[in-house]
C-alpha cells in the first residue's frame, strides 16, 4: 500500500491536520502488514526510521488524546467503497485464545437493506 496515496485520500475525508492524519494512515498500513491490532506489532509497520518504542509512545498519546468523531470515519469508509445509501455499519474489536494462539479481530460489516 501506498502511504502517500493513502494520506491524500483521507486528508480529503476526514477534517483533521496532516499530522493526526498521517498517523492514522500509518496505523491502519502497521494493522495490516503485522496482522495485529497489538500497538507493539503495528508499529513495526509504520513508515519511516522512528523507533518502535517512539512509535508506540505516538499511538498511545493519538488515542488517548484524539477525540475520535465515528461518523466522520464511517463517512470516510463508505466514499472510499462503492456501497450506496442506505446502510448498516458495525465496527467490533474482538480477541480470544484458540488453544496457544491469540486472536485479534478488527471486524468492519456493513449491510445494504
Amino acid at each position: 500500500m501506498d502511504l502517500s496515496a493513502l494520506l491524500k485520500r483521507y486528508q480529503t475525508l476526514l477534517p483533521w491536520n496532516l499530522a493526526r492524519t498521517k498517523c492514522f494512515v500509518n496505523m491502519i498500513l502497521g494493522m495490516i502488514a503485522s496482522g495485529s491490532v497489538q500497538q507493539h506489532k503495528t508499529a513495526l509497520g509504520f513508515i519511516g526510521i522512528a523507533k518502535q518504542k517512539s512509535v508506540c509512545a505516538r499511538i498511545r498519546h493519538f488515542l488517548k488524546t484524539f477525540n475520535f468523531n465515528f461518523s466522520d470515519y464511517a463517512q470516510a469508509i463508505l466514499e472510499m467503497t462503492p456501497l450506496k445509501d442506505p446502510l448498516t455499519l458495525a465496527l467490533d474489536r474482538t480477541n480470544w485464545k484458540f488453544g496457544r494462539i491469540d486472536i485479534n479481530l478488527l471486524v468492519l460489516a456493513v449491510r445494504q437493506p
